[in-house]
């Protein structure tokens, strides 16, 4: 039984040092370093897959580690979630992580823009329309048109038709309730026009 344990053990430190560099390398704007993380991160989640047990779960770190690992030198694309709905919310960033974006995630317009204020590597927002506070997603996405143009927008609601001259350009819509598949096609394809 002490070996189990140790088996277990060994399999629980090889994923918290892959979690540590993985974390590294999401906040590393080294190229060299980030590429470095992310092979110590896999060769780590390797070591803990060795597990005779077999029992542990490893799909979503290496999800992770791919979407990390991108194209050599290239990070992947931050993408600002924007929905007041809590639930909403925890779902799409799930969803949005394990395709391998790295999540920023606000509640309303104000803490987008203060987001958007604070860090220069915000290149996806995805918004919902109906929001309460100064302005709804739709003014939000006109006003990170304006202010930060490079942004690509991808705008979401389930109660407010849109028409396509109501969007803000380079941006596109998509109805409630949206199915996983499709908010990742259309994020990776506003991304490929990065």
């Amino acid at each position: 039984m002490s070996d189990l344990k140790n088996d277990r053990k060994l399999e629980l430190e090889c994923l918290r040092l892959a979690s540590n560099l993985i974390q590294l390398a999401t906040e590393t704007l080294n190229p060299d370093l980030k590429a470095h993380c992310v092979q110590m991160a896999s060769m780590w989640t390797d070591q803990a897959e060795q597990d005779p047990i077999g029992h542990f779960p490893f799909r979503r770190a290496s999800r992770f580690i791919d979407g990390v690992a991108g194209s050599p030198g290239k990070s992947p694309p931050v993408v600002l979630i924007v929905e007041d709905e809590p639930l909403l919310r925890m779902l799409a960033v799930d969803v949005v992580e394990d395709a391998g974006f790295t999540v920023l995630q606000a509640g309303n317009a104000e803490e987008a823009v203060a987001l958007l204020e604070s860090r220069l590597d915000i290149s996806l927002l995805f918004t919902d329309i109906n929001m309460p506070g100064s302005m709804d997603g739709l003014k939000l996405a006109h006003a990170v048109r304006n202010r930060w143009p490079p942004v690509k927008i991808l705008i979401a609601s389930g109660k407010v038709q849109v028409k396509p001259s109501d969007l803000p350009s380079n941006s596109r819509f998509v109805g409630k309730p949206y199915e996983s598949a499709a908010l990742v096609a259309e994020l990776r394809s506003l991304a490929g026009s990065l």
